[in-house]
Parts: structure tokens; sequence; C-alpha cells
């Protein structure tokens, strides 16, 4: 299939009938792509969402085009496996929905255009367009001849939907020709049931890498919804499911983050992954390693479920604001952050370590920057914290709060002044940093450290360190056997430094907190199941 969508001077993409005033929207983007040309030409960038001014002809935000514009890359046409290849193996793509058309590339840079605009649009990002801006970047990076990790590949494709759950791996074989990667992406054979396909393509990870990234794909459920998986082993990726929680390797595969944006993560050093001989006749996952703490506490899960800002429902953008801040509130109880009197274990400041935590170690180049940013979006919800202690963090105050602050904005508009009413939490990009607390629970350790768990994380699981794993694991006993529960950051053990105590007799800990955690750390092998 491949070779024939290479080989067409031009591939049409059919997104369906006429609906939802598709028609006008696909007018929309041909309009954005003439307003983003002039801003280039004249050096700026134009802010979509402001009240009057210059708009380049365009509606104002309020307007229902807005809505109708992002209900075309949700539809299911963008959601299937099988349209990645066929996209990214088009030198030419034309969209058509109904009677209009619209060229592939226009299309994106149109939302481009959108999502690079300032303003309101970006406060809780524009996850409607993630699968647009994926298939594109694919289709670019195969039309440069730029081959991609294969767990890359599968990872940013778990949305996709496809009728055999099998697809979800074999639809990515084209992309990938011999040696290693085509050993991945293992060789259609939908005689085999899908369970072993995927347990199969967990192990040919295993055993090519050396390593236990596979194991970063963390599952939000107990128990697979396609009931042909209900039997997967806890430790193998479920294809199926989206890719919620991100993984925390997800910046260090992905090609486009830069350096100063990855994680750094070698929670157990240097150390390789050992295959056992019969890893491939086996549905078990052995390794061996060191329980090194144990789960005391969890928070709530932070659940996001607002898909982008350009919101209709005033009730509906307060009850999720509000449910935010709550499980942001039990995330900072369970690490006690908010008492300056409680020093973190390794000595730094536990203010330092939350927020850190918050963003899953990663600084992106800029620790300052990223700290300045916290304290900005910690401050400005002070006022809630004080909502929520005389029990007004209640969607009625809220909305009566928002519908007031956006008449007071239009009267300052029109008085060209500045409006002493813009909130803080609500426009903080700090949050927009923090994406790994998304679809996690913030945890504390018994011996005092904090850091992100799973979504089914719980009290009483053992936080452990593996051969060949970046991150801590999180286990819980099964019998004889373990669970696996998914990966975690736990600040301070991130860098390898623990692994080399527990693993090198020589080297000595010198400080109380170290020598602490070697004396509770137990080695151990462990069958995962």
């Amino acid at each position: 299939m491949r070779e024939i969508y290479e080989k067409a001077s031009r591939t049409v993409i059919w997104l369906g009938e006429e609906a939802e005033n598709s028609a006008d929207a696909l007018l929309l983007m041909k309009e954005l792509n003439e307003a983003k040309s002039l801003d280039e030409t004249e050096g700026i960038r134009r802010d979509l969402w402001k009240l009057g001014g210059d708009r380049r002809g365009l509606p104002a935000s309020p307007a229902r085009i807005w809505r109708d514009l992002f209900q075309i890359p949700q539809r299911p046409w963008f959601r299937r496996v099988w349209i990645v290849q066929e996209l990214a193996a088009s030198p030419q793509a034309l969209v058509m929905c109904g009677d209009s058309a619209i060229p592939w590339r226009e299309m994106v840079q149109a939302f481009e255009y959108v999502v690079q605009s300032e303003g309101f649009g970006l406060v809780l990002g524009l996850k409607s367009l993630s699968q647009l801006v994926s298939l594109d970047m694919t289709r670019q990076n195969y039309q440069e001849n730029v081959q991609h990790d294969p767990l890359y590949v599968l990872m940013k494709n778990r949305k996709g939907s496809a009728t055999d759950p099998k697809d979800h791996v074999f639809a990515f074989h084209g992309f990938f020709q011999s040696g290693t990667l085509g050993q991945i992406i293992t060789t259609p054979r939908y005689e085999d049931s899908t369970i072993e396909v995927y347990c199969k393509v967990a192990h040919l990870f295993l055993e090519n890498r050396r390593n236990l990234d596979i194991l970063s794909i963390t599952r939000l459920h107990e128990k697979p919804r396609d009931k042909t998986l209900q039997y997967l082993p806890t430790w193998v990726p479920d294809w199926t499911c989206g890719d919620l929680p991100a993984s925390f390797l997800w910046n260090s595969i992905c090609p486009d983050f830069p350096l100063e944006q990855r994680g750094m993560y070698r929670a157990s050093g240097d150390s390789k992954y050992v295959p056992s001989p019969d890893s491939f006749s086996t549905p078990l996952l052995r390794t061996e390693g060191w329980i090194i703490d144990e789960i005391a506490e969890v928070s709530e899960l932070l659940e996001p479920r607002e898909d982008h800002m350009i919101s209709y429902n005033i009730w509906k953008f307060a009850s999720e604001f509000i449910r935010n801040q709550r499980v942001l509130f039990d995330f900072e109880q369970v690490a006690v952050a908010g008492n300056s009197l409680v020093e973190y274990p390794t000595g730094e400041s536990l203010l330092d370590a939350y927020w850190k935590t918050l963003l899953g170690g990663i600084t992106y180049g800029d620790p300052n920057g990223m700290e300045a940013l916290f304290w900005d979006w910690y401050q400005g919800i002070l006022p809630f914290r004080m909502l929520q202690l005389f029990h007004l963090d209640r969607v009625w105050f809220l909305t009566l709060y928002l519908f007031f602050r956006g008449l007071w904005r239009t009267i300052f508009w029109a008085l060209s002044l500045s409006n002493p009413l813009d909130s803080k939490p609500m426009k903080s990009p700090f949050l927009q940093f923090a994406t790994l607390t998304s679809h996690r629970r913030m945890m504390r350790s018994s011996l005092g450290l904090i850091g992100l768990a799973p979504p089914r994380a719980k009290a009483g699981d053992k936080v452990v360190l593996a051969k060949g794993g970046k991150l801590p694991l999180v286990l819980r006993q099964r019998g004889g056997a373990w669970e696996f529960i998914g990966d975690s950051y736990l600040h301070a053990v991130m860098d390898g430094k623990l692994w080399d105590i527990l693993e090198e007799e020589k080297i000595e800990c010198s400080e109380a907190f170290w020598h602490l955690c070697k004396q509770k750390s137990t080695r151990q092998e462990f069958r995962l199941v």
C-alpha cells in the first residue's frame, strides 16, 4: 500500500459530507492563511481573541464559526490508524469535505496560525488539534526520509482507531524496511491473537534495547476495554487505548524536542536489562532490582476534560476549573508543600522539590525562569485557596465572577484601559509546562519523598528501581508475583545516585538520608504478570 500512495500524483482525503457549517469552516481556513501571510509581511503576530482592533476581516472570538472550525479535525477520518501511512506517503494531499476542498498543508497552516495567537485560546491547550499536528509532523518527516524510533511511532498514534486491535501495530509496518526497526514493528500475522502480537512486540523492544522503556506506556484502567485483551499481562502496553497519561519518556524519544526540553532520567544508572532465555515463550517479565520505598499517600487524580478554551458554556468551564483547582490543592496537601517549616529529605526547600516534581524534573533549560513562572502561578491561586477555606469554590460563584469579569473587560477595552481583573491562574503558562501531571497523582513515600504516580497507584504499592529502567516502577504484589502499575517520577532518585549507592558497596553514603535509603532498600528478583 505504501508504494501505491508514494507513486500517486495526488491523494484526495474525503472527510465526509458537509455538516456543522463545514463549508464556511474551510473558507475560514483560507482567510486565516491570508491573514497569516499579511502578518508575516508586516512582521507582527495578531491576537485573534482580542476584542476590536484590526482583525484582517476575521470573525470575532465569540462567533460560532470558530467552534465549527474546531469540529473539522475531530472528524472520524483523523483517528483511523491506517491513514497515517497513506497520508505520510502521499506527495500531494487534498482535503475534501462535501463540495469544499483545501490542500492539506494550507489546512494545517490555518490551525497553526490559530494556535500561535496570543490570549484566551491557549489556557488549557488545544487538545483537539493534537492528532492533526501529529499527522502533519509524520508526513513531513516521511517526505524528508527521516526514520523514527518505532516506540515513538507507536506511542504517537495510540489515539487511533482500528476495527482489528492488531492493526495498532501492523498499520505502521510499512514505515520500516529491515533490520532492528523492521523486527520490532513485526511483519503482519493476523493468525496470531492480539495478546500474542502485543507480547511479541514488547519482548522485541526489551531484547533489542536492553532497557525498560516499553514499560513507560501507562494504562488508565485496571482492565483493557477490549475484551480480547482482558488477559494481557500488566507490563505489556495496550495499544488500543489513548496516550494519556503522556509518557515520561515522550520528550526524550520525540525528535522535535531540543536537548534542554528532555527528561534526563537514569534512575537505574547505566544498568542494562538482561532478558531471560525463555522470554519469548512466556507472558512473564523477569527482572531484578531494589525495593527502595513504599507509597504512603496519593492524591486525587488530575483529569483535565475540557478539550479547548473556545468554550461557549461558561458553567462547564467554571466547573472544570474548580475541579482542577481542588485536585491541585490535594496535590499540595499530599506533598505538604504549603508547610514552609518542613524541609525535603535531601535538604532542599520543599517548595523547590514540589515545583520541580510538577514539571517531572524538566526545567526546559531555564530553571530560574521555570521557578519564576511557578511563583507567578502559585501566588495567583492564593485567592482560590481562600475561597476553598470559606467554601465558596462553587460553580455558581465562579460563573458570576466570569460574567462580571467579561463585562468589566469590555468596559475597560472601550476606555482603552488595562483590566485589573485579568486572572493569573487562568492565564499562567506554568501549567502548560506541567503536562506530566495530567492523568497522574501526587504521591508521598514512607521516606518523605514526593513524586508523580500512575493513575492506578495507591498507598502500600512498592517503588522499585529495576535494571535497565530510566524511571522508578510502581509495583503491587500479587501472590508470588508482581503486578505492574506504572512508572513514576520520584524527586531526588532520578539521577542514578541511589542506584549506584545500592549496587556498589565501595560508595560511601555519608549523608544521613542516603544512608537511611540504603538501610531500607531490599534487593529482589521480580516476576511481572
